[in-house]
């Protein structure tokens, strides 16, 4: 009976609990140098203020970025560059200014520009050419001779003037004028930097600020458009005029 005490007695003593933990994953920090936060916060300063600024700014209108009266004056302007030029190549070799900008030799290896050594009118079937200074008679000949004109000067000694014949107006100077004005045309109206054309994509442009169209927005817009094909049709008659009067 004394001999089974011990293990009786280890078999009734309690064994302290062991309590097993799971290892828990170590977490990475993130290390923040100064100069980096400082760039954050700095950045988060001027963003706040841009919003905040863009917040306040009030919204453009129509009215503001489309002056009407001023894009009404661009496009007279445009209009009145193409009469003049479409007059010129409806005059064609008849255009007493056609030798305006020749250069002409003068005195000490000097070069002039034709209109202002002398003066070009027509009477019949020439261009008379009144010289300021005889001596410089065969200079202005030279010049126009190597023009590429195509066109011969002659002195005239009892008038003491030069007389230039203007070549036979034929079918085929009559086409060639044309397609001249046809390009003319297209250059105002669509490929020049101060055409129609680019007047209203100006405007098209200033238009992107609008944040949010209103009906007065849309109404001046309208209007503008329609002020810009007005001017076309008048570039357009004016063009089909002159056309017509060349291929008369």
């Amino acid at each position: 009976m004394f001999r089974s005490f011990p293990k009786y007695l280890a078999n009734t003593i309690t064994r302290p609990l062991v309590v097993r933990q799971q290892p828990i994953p170590s977490l990475r920090q993130l290390h923040v140098t100064p100069v980096a936060w400082a760039k954050a916060v700095k950045k988060s300063k001027k963003d706040s203020r841009k919003t905040k600024s863009e917040s306040d700014e009030p919204s453009a209108t129509a009215e503001e970025l489309i002056d009407l009266d001023e894009a009404r004056s661009k496009f007279d302007q445009i209009i009145d560059k193409f009469n003049k030029k479409a007059n010129e190549v409806k005059l064609g070799k008849t255009n007493p200014s056609l030798f305006d900008n020749l250069d002409v030799s003068v005195e000490d290896h000097q070069t002039s520009k034709f209109n202002t050594v002398a003066q070009a009118s027509i009477k019949g079937r020439n261009i008379v050419i009144t010289v300021f200074n005889p001596d410089h008679v065969q200079n202005i000949i030279n010049s126009i001779l190597g023009s590429g004109l195509n066109m011969n000067p002659t002195f005239d000694k009892d008038t003491g003037v030069l007389k230039v014949p203007l070549p036979p107006i034929t079918t085929e100077t009559k086409q060639e004028n044309a397609k001249v004005l046809k390009a003319v045309f297209e250059k105002f109206k669509n490929n020049n930097s101060s055409s129609l054309n680019a007047v209203r994509t100006d405007y098209k442009h200033k238009l992107k600020k609008l944040n949010k169209k209103s009906d007065t927005d849309m109404k001046i817009v309208k209007e503008f458009e329609s002020l810009h094909k007005q001017y076309l049709d008048k570039l357009t008659d004016a063009f089909k005029s002159t056309e017509k009067v060349i291929l008369k």
